[in-house]
Formats: structure tokens, sequence, C-alpha cells
């Protein structure tokens, strides 16, 4: 819903832990500031752009990171409980050291998973992953993987995208501290997606690889707060190379079951030079300045 010519509400499905569904944040968009790294300045876009394609174009790139992380966090998470797709929709064929299995066990194994059509969550599933893992809990894993999986539209949480596929390789670490659903309880999630990692947008076709960097989600149960952290990372898109750096703070609010950013900048720069920033605010919105026309995934 759009509230102005310069702000864009948009509903989408909120931030989930692996494995869970939350319910849907309403993110409002508009400028913003600050910034980490070594940036020059630019003008802005020539007043004639679309704003809402300017940000959509934005948002996407903002997600990039986490949307790769979720092709290969999902699945690990869902094979951890089992192989039975939810309300028993399609089907998974998990094989563990070459063995053909129904869960991922603990400990330090090889690991092949084939989806044809498996619900997860809300999400339908295609595809294989595979590679070599350790597990000792929930949020605490590493792995390194292949994939080639198709994913759907509760794997984006404010980018719109419905469906993405991705394909390559991509390094998951996942580290707590504490007891899980107690107030001590932490956690680190940084996914680290191998140069030539590709995301395609279903739906528009277009296409994004990535370079080298990472993107980080972690959460504190005792301050009820969490930061996704994006350590340059580098994608190209349409021949445009971008690299994404900063960190945005959010809270949770159990009541409404919604999500909402206090503070923080991410820039997106392309040859040194700003292009856009995206930045939490004191309101709870989700604020994004497009200063520089950017390719759209």
């Amino acid at each position: 819903m759009e509230r102005s010519s310069d702000s864009l509400r948009i509903v989408h499905w909120s931030r989930r832990t692996v494995g869970a569904l939350c319910a849907a944040a309403a993110v409002s968009m508009t400028a913003c500031g600050g910034g980490g790294e070594s940036i020059s300045p630019a003008a802005k876009a020539p007043s004639s752009r679309d704003p809402t394609v300017d940000r959509a174009a934005a948002l996407a790139l903002y997600e990039s990171g986490a949307l790769a992380a979720r092709l290969a966090q999902y699945p690990l998470s869902f094979l951890a409980r089992g192989t039975s797709c939810v309300v028993d929709v399609g089907s998974v064929k998990l094989h563990i050291d070459g063995s053909q299995a129904n869960r991922l066990p603990t400990g330090s194994h090889t690991m092949s998973a084939a989806f044809d059509a498996c619900l997860i969550g809300l999400n339908t599933m295609n595809g294989a992953i595979s590679g070599e893992y350790s597990l000792m809990g929930d949020y605490d894993y590493g792995a390194q993987l292949s994939v080639r999986i198709l994913g759907g539209p509760d794997l984006a949480l404010v980018s719109g995208i419905r469906k993405v596929n991705g394909e390559g390789s991509l390094t998951l670490n996942s580290v707590s501290t504490g007891t899980v659903n107690s107030t001590d309880f932490a956690y680190t999630r940084t996914a680290a997606p191998v140069s030539g990692f590709k995301l395609v947008n279903a739906t528009t076709g277009n296409a994004l690889t990535f370079g080298s960097g990472s993107y980080s989600s972690s959460w504190n149960s005792a301050s009820q707060s969490g930061s996704d952290d994006f350590n340059s990372l580098e994608v190209e898109l349409n021949g445009a190379h971008y690299v994404i750096h900063g960190s945005i703070q959010w809270g949770y609010d159990f009541d409404w079951g919604n999500y909402y950013y206090t503070s923080g900048v991410v820039h997106i720069t392309r040859d040194g030079v700003l292009h856009a920033s995206i930045s939490g605010q004191a309101s709870g919105d989700l604020l994004v300045e497009v200063l520089l026309p950017l390719e759209r995934l």
C-alpha cells in the first residue's frame, strides 16, 4: 500500500528462525543516511524515475545474501527433523554417508537430498543439496554445501521476490550460547556464498552472481533484539558490480507478531560510489533512499 509519493508500505512475511514461520510484518521505505565505509557521494537519481522500481531493486540487492542463506538453511533445518513434507505434499530423498536415511543425524557426515515439490512451511522446494556438515544442534552447525534448488514465497521478507533459484556452493556456520527459549539464549548465523554462486529471480529470469564477502543474522533473547550484518558482500547483476556493507538492528513484538527496525545503515555501492542506503529508524520502519539507478533482480 503506497502512503505517499515518497513512502511505500509493503506487507511481507516476517523474519523466521530456520524452519519456523512467523506472522506478516509491514515495512515502510523512504529516505536514510549514515555509513561506515569510505564512499563517494552521488547525485540523486532523476525525478522521472519510478521510486517503486528503485526501492524494489534496492531491497532485492539487500536481501540477496539472506535468500542465498535460506535456500540452504531451510532444507537443513527441515531434514534435521525428518523427511516428511508438510501434510505429505511432495517428497524428499535423503542419503547420509551414502546410505538412505530419514533425518540428518548429529555429528560430522556427508549428505545429499533431492526435493520434489516438498512443502516446507508455505514454501515448496524443488532441486538438490549436498555436501559435508557438522551438526551439534539446531543453532550450532557448520556446512560446506552445493545447492541447485528452487524456493518459494516465504523465503523473502522484504524484497517481495516470490520464487528464487540458487545454484552453486556456499559455507554456512551457526553458533549459539545459552539455552533455547531462555533469556540467556543468543545465536549468530553466517552465510558466505562461494564466488560464482548464482541467485535467479524465477519470475523475472534476472540472475545475480556472488563474489566475496558474507551475510550474518544474529539474535539475543536477553535484549529481545537482533541484527543483520553485511561484510562487504559482493554481487554482480546485469554487468553491474555492487558491494553491500553495514548493519541493521531489529526487534520483535511478541504481542503483535511483527518485526521492527531500530537503527543501523546498509550501503549499496558501485565502484566506490554510493547508489543506495537502507536504514532502520527509531519509528520502527525500514527506510530506503536510492541515489543512482540500480539493476533489478
